[in-house]
């Protein structure tokens, strides 16, 4: 047998193992984000993902939130930002523990203190 035809033979072989065994890096493998709206003013949208709310031992509950700010004169979205929150469903109280990414260093306990969206926001986590 050639020395090239054993060389072609073992790469395949080899190829084909990789390609079994390490699995492509595809964006259907992510987990998907379901947003879902929760409430709107002239001022924004604000916006829950349902697949990320969890309960801890103490009962606290965490959220991914969306708030996207709108241009009140033509109504498109001119800023994002997306906050992990946790929410006291008890006490009606929340703190943001992280924004665009960045931690707060905990936050401090809050109120909605008559904002609708951060009502809403804990009205809707706490029927889940």
């Amino acid at each position: 047998m050639n020395l090239s035809r054993i060389f072609i033979k073992l790469f395949l072989v080899i190829s084909l193992i990789f390609l079994t065994l390490v699995p492509p890096n595809n964006p259907i493998n992510a987990e998907t984000t379901t947003w879902e709206e929760v409430a709107t003013t002239e001022k924004g949208i604000q916006y829950i993902d349902t697949s990320t709310i969890k309960y801890d031992t103490q009962g606290i509950l965490s959220v991914s939130t969306k708030y996207s700010e709108i241009n009140p004169e033509d109504q498109k979205i001119i800023n994002t930002n997306i906050y992990i929150m946790e929410i006291n469903c008890d006490k009606r109280i929340f703190k943001d523990i992280s924004v665009n990414g960045k931690s707060t260093q905990g936050g401090t306990w809050e109120s909605s203190r008559d904002d609708k969206l951060i009502k809403k926001t804990i009205i809707k986590s706490c029927s889940y």
